[in-house]
């Protein structure tokens, strides 16, 4: 057992993968050695990180504001660096692409290898995580607006305008897509969009 004062404010969850594990914490992400906690590499993104970095095939994919990192899991060296719009949701990795809501008006497709720009869509604010499921990207997109894309392309597929803000993730499980926004929960087929049912909690939203 180990743990570690790192000194500064954190506001993402760890990911572990091959024997480390990755934490960002102020303007660093650092790799730790997951049985004794050594800091095995740290890398300074000069700018405040507050989303988690995601790592697959030997590669560290981590947001920082306007910024998009890839780097050597193992080593930490850097890969490559792609500007995009600001965002405070974790990215989503599926397949060789990743995925990534902005705080902007964009959400994009890169390609994960190269940091090359598959394509985008304009959503208006997305500050939630999008969720890829069976060829789809599901994601809030403006106040209330769920929204659906072809995950390959960027086609628009489908949306919903919900009664309240969603704040909350987005969850998808055989052939639905759940959303919660205010007090009430949705389930919309995730083909088509139509509204299966609805829940309403017994506490509104005020204001």
């Amino acid at each position: 057992m180990w743990y570690l004062n790192i000194g500064d404010e954190i506001y993402s969850s760890p990911a572990i993968s091959d024997g480390l594990v990755y934490l960002t914490a102020g303007n660093n992400l650092y790799a730790f050695d997951a049985n004794n906690g050594d800091v095995r590499w740290d890398f300074d993104a000069q700018h405040g990180i507050g989303a988690s970095a995601v790592v697959d095939q030997g590669m560290v994919y981590l947001p920082v504001g306007s910024d998009f990192y890839a780097l050597d899991a193992i080593t930490g060296e850097y890969l490559w660096h792609r500007e995009i719009d600001d965002t405070w949701s974790n990215p989503v990795l599926a397949g060789d692409t990743l995925y990534i809501g902005t705080v902007g008006d964009q959400m994009y497709a890169l390609d994960a290898a190269t940091g090359e720009i598959r394509w985008q869509y304009p959503t208006g604010w997305t500050a939630q995580a999008p969720v890829f499921a069976d060829g789809a990207v599901y994601l809030a997109a403006g106040p209330g607006l769920l929204s659906a894309l072809d995950a390959a392309t960027g086609d628009f597929l489908w949306s919903y305008q919900t009664a309240f803000g969603i704040d909350t993730p987005i969850a998808v499980a055989n052939g639905t897509v759940y959303v919660v926004a205010g007090n009430i929960l949705y389930a919309l087929d995730a083909a088509t969009g139509r509204l299966n049912w609805r829940y309403f909690t017994p506490n509104p939203p005020k204001g």
